[in-house]
């Protein structure tokens, strides 16, 4: 959280281990640790007996995949886990899908109702609001570039509702 330079400032070594800053039962941290690890950690209690600080599971070395799995929420998998998280997957794209999935985007419809903008019209001169459901499939824009595939493939062109 703090990166090396705080390490180093603190006057402990790297490889110095937690129980350093630790003396008769209270956190005894050096004058020049950083002002926030102090503070962050006084809630801490600390055994009087035997003090020994480790994040562990049982039988797992550490790794921040063990600590995610440890600390987060589990879930039931959602029926659309797949078409997002997949082999070889491109974490941009995924991040936004799930985003789209979880309804989080966010559109000026969603931050007009929280007061952050005064207005939801779209900014791209189109006489509607600007929502998902606008953005992704009746946007002006959108309707007019399909319309172009469409008559570059001789196909006929069918309108969409916005009411659909």
């Amino acid at each position: 959280m703090f990166g090396h330079r705080a390490i180093y400032a603190s006057s402990y070594g790297r490889d110095d281990k937690v129980e350093v800053a630790v003396k008769d039962g209270r956190w005894d941290w050096s004058e020049a640790t950083p002002t926030p690890i102090k503070t962050l950690t006084c809630h801490i209690p600390i055994s009087s007996q035997n003090v020994h600080i480790s994040w562990s599971a049982i039988g797992k070395p550490f790794s921040t995949k063990n600590a995610w799995e440890a600390i987060r929420l589990k879930h039931p998998r959602v029926p659309w886990f797949e078409s997002v998280w997949f082999k070889k997957y491109i974490p941009k794209h995924s991040f936004c899908f799930w985003i789209t999935c979880h309804n989080a985007r966010r559109t000026l419809d969603k931050l007009l109702c929280l007061g952050v903008v005064n207005s939801a019209d779209c900014r791209l001169g189109c006489e509607y609001q600007e929502s998902e459901h606008h953005l992704f499939f009746h946007y002006c824009f959108y309707e007019k570039t399909r319309k172009q595939v469409v008559d570059l493939n001789n196909a006929l062109f069918r309108s969409h509702s916005l009411e659909q």
